[in-house]
């Protein structure tokens, strides 16, 4: 009886987690939220506040759209026409071979 109710838990969390994964083309997080919900369902009946505690463990580092801006506003500051050298043109294959030829 309970290998049964074990089995049907398991698959309830499995339906519930893919019926509020929204996320396309991410099977690969959907598998490690159902394993990272089934790990933790002892400790909260609520899925989907474990699929939230989920996301929120894998986005708390991500970049800001601000953090970004701040980034590339610093990286510019270091050259004066904002534009860094390596990027103010581009070398051919040949080239770069015979400056480290050259070294």
């Amino acid at each position: 009886m309970s290998h049964y109710r074990t089995e049907e838990n398991q698959q309830r969390i499995i339906d519930e987690v893919s019926d509020l994964w929204i996320l396309k083309n991410r099977d690969d997080l959907l598998a490690d939220c159902i394993s990272y919900v089934k790990t933790n369902y002892a400790f909260s009946n609520k899925i989907k506040n474990l699929v939230i505690e989920f996301l929120l463990s894998k986005c708390a580092d991500a970049l800001s759209t601000a953090d970004l801006r701040d980034m590339a506003r610093i990286d510019n500051m270091q050259y004066e026409d904002g534009i860094k050298p390596e990027r103010q043109s581009f070398i051919s294959y040949e080239e770069a071979i015979a400056k480290w030829e050259n070294k």
